[in-house]
């Protein structure tokens, strides 16, 4: 795979000295770049091509995405706001830019932002089960619990067979103290995907906050540690 890349690269710098105007030759080398982890060139590629088409927001979402992944927070959302700025007509770009500025701003602590952009994106597509669910995590982080069991539920509505929103919404009943709740959403979680070790640790600790046992799951089903040898 690498060799194809390189390839790829030596081809697209070909094109470039056959047309060093082309916007489109470095976006591509660019991208060949990026699926090599050489980031730097990447994002050298991305800022050429932009320089010569700076109105596509493609562009911007492909350089947003590298600087993303070097940790450079400010510059991964300048370019993502400046293909929301652009707004290409319901165009992937557009979509991908409030999803990857709202990863931005919740895993910097900005909830808000982040909560504006998931916000936005359900307004664009209401039926999008993950951007419910994943803007319920966003309120359960903050704290505001009720908001995130209305999503949660909201994302099990529309994605009855997802594990992780069952985990998500048995989370924020757990923060809630409810651990009632909270258990029962974690074990329809371990029902849907009984790998999933998040629901296992969360059935457990909601269990022993009612005063159970933990779970033991075995050949045999699920079955609880409480009374056993009395």
């Amino acid at each position: 795979m690498k060799d194809d890349y390189d390839k790829a690269i030596s081809d697209y710098s070909k094109w470039i000295e056959l047309a060093p105007e082309d916007a489109a030759a470095y976006r591509d080398r660019g991208w060949a770049y990026c699926m090599k982890d050489d980031n730097d060139r990447a994002i050298a590629d991305y800022s050429k091509s932009i320089a010569l088409d700076p109105d596509n927001a493609e562009t911007y979402r492909s350089r947003g995405e590298v600087y993303s992944g070097k940790g450079d927070y400010d510059k991964a959302i300048a370019d993502f706001s400046k293909v929301i700025e652009l707004n290409p007509d319901g165009e992937d770009a557009y979509f991908a830019a409030y999803w990857r500025r709202g990863v931005e701003y919740r895993e910097h602590g900005d909830y808000d932002r982040a909560i504006a952009d998931y916000s936005k994106l359900i307004e664009l597509d209401p039926d999008n089960a993950e951007t419910y669910r994943s803007r319920g995590e966003v309120y359960s982080e903050k704290g505001d619990y009720d908001k995130a069991i209305a999503d949660g539920s909201r994302a099990i509505e529309l994605d009855p067979d997802s594990a992780q929103a069952y985990f998500d919404r048995g989370r924020a009943y757990e923060r809630k103290d409810d651990n009632d709740k909270a258990a029962a959403d974690y074990s329809r979680a371990l029902e849907l995907d009984p790998a999933h070790k998040e629901a296992r640790a969360g059935l457990d600790r909601a269990r022993e906050r009612k005063g159970g046992g933990k779970a033991v799951e075995g050949l045999c089903g699920t079955k609880e540690t409480e009374g056993w040898g009395s």
